[in-house]
């Protein structure tokens, strides 16, 4: 009997048994559907939030006051952000840039229709273009607006007031104050943006009361700079300025890859939880399958007795039952596998189309559907060898008795 003829004899031996099959695999494919999903939903995610922070730049610091970080930045800070702030920090070797920025949320008016919105401030004497780079911003139609245009805006791809959607040219009030759309920027997956309005510092001074405290200031460092040895440098001139000790600033000064770094490990720490409790359902199913293979052991012992005298050895009965349990494994993982990515996918189509938001990504990496099936036929192969061992040990005139 060589190796073909076991597989022959396994699979028809699982045909034979289909709803006991069937219902040994329900724990399998349970499981891995859950991890292959969990985990699928997890990857994109990371790599959806890691694109947003590297569309910011590994080479620029975000500066805040410090405070309880509730609400938009500066909201409740109690450090103050201001232009001799800016003054000092551009003085500095290695910025290539700096500027402040407003944050506010405020009601706005459109053909009748009113809505909070997230304003955000264009900066004074910045070049546009400049700040475009910076925060990695793109034009879809019209103009990014300046720091010193008035009674302008521009606006968030997915901008809507009510239920109206404003374009360019449109015609927005914000404290009484109207404004045209001079710009629209380009979808970017981020709500922050897209659903935001930029406008100018000179607006926000003058129409919204803004007195020159800003809710953060950008730095941007000149290409081939120490980002570390910059932000010490920062650090050291503001702390100095503001006579403060070490540990007792009133401002925090963060990188985008800092952000990142900690949001990693929240989401790995979250994904492991989630993987865990997955897992039960695997346990579950290979108690299943170990349950099966023995119960196939007791009601197989005249067949295998059979086997045994007419010249089957011990190897070639373990492995027949080791391909059985092994194939409930593995069929079991094709199964979660398809579901998993089923489940992926319909949670990334839901979101996308309730929110309009395109950051949660459904990943599929090789070595996630390779190992997911790995996996689920080790799990079988694992929960089939005491029972296959058993099998394989069986005296074949004492099961020819039975």
């Amino acid at each position: 009997m060589d190796l073909q003829d076991m597989f022959k004899i396994a699979i028809r031996n699982l045909t034979n048994r289909k709803v006991r099959s069937w219902l040994t695999l329900i724990g399998i494919f349970a499981g891995i559907a859950a991890i292959v999903a969990l985990v699928s939903l997890g990857q994109g995610l990371q790599g959806a939030v890691t694109s947003q922070f590297d569309s910011l730049g590994v080479d620029t610091l975000t500066i805040e006051g410090a405070g309880t970080n509730m609400g938009p930045p500066g909201t409740n800070a109690v450090g103050k952000l201001s232009d001799h702030d800016i003054y000092l920090i551009e003085r500095l070797n290695g910025v290539s840039t700096v500027f402040g920025r407003y944050f506010k949320p405020n009601v706005v008016y459109f053909h009748g229709e009113s809505e909070v919105v997230f304003l955000a401030s264009a900066p004074f004497g910045k070049d546009s273009s400049v700040v475009q780079d910076v925060l990695d911003l793109n034009i879809a139609d019209g103009y990014f607006i300046s720091g010193e245009d008035t009674a302008k805006l521009t606006i968030g791809s997915k901008l809507k007031i009510g239920d109206e959607t404003p374009t360019l040219g449109s015609k927005i009030i914000i404290n009484d104050v109207q404004f045209r759309v001079a710009g629209i920027l380009e979808k970017k997956g981020n709500p922050m943006f897209d659903k935001a309005i930029l406008i100018s510092e000179k607006s926000m001074e003058d129409v919204l009361g803004e007195d020159g405290n800003y809710s953060m200031i950008i730095v941007a460092a000149e290409p081939g700079a120490d980002i570390l040895q910059l932000r010490s440098s920062i650090e050291r001139t503001l702390r100095k300025d503001r006579d403060q000790d070490v540990g007792a600033e009133d401002f925090v000064i963060s990188s985008p890859q800092e952000m990142l770094d900690a949001f990693n490990e929240i989401l790995t720490i979250v994904q492991i939880l989630l993987v865990g409790v997955a897992a039960i359902s695997l346990l579950v199913g290979s108690i299943g399958i170990l349950n099966t293979m023995y119960t196939a052991v007791l009601e197989r012992r005249k067949e295998i007795g059979i086997m045994k005298s007419i010249g089957a050895t011990n190897e070639q009965v373990l492995g027949i039952f080791l391909i059985e349990s092994g194939f409930l494994g593995l069929l079991g993982g094709v199964i979660g596998l398809i579901l998993g990515i089923l489940i992926s996918k319909g949670v990334e189509w839901g979101v996308t189309v309730i929110y309009d938001i395109n950051l949660l990504k459904a990943a599929l990496p090789w070595w996630l559907l390779l190992g997911s099936l790995l996996f689920a036929f080790i799990i079988g192969s694992l929960a089939g060898t005491l029972p296959a061992r058993q099998a394989s040990l069986m005296d074949p005139v004492e099961s020819l008795r039975k």
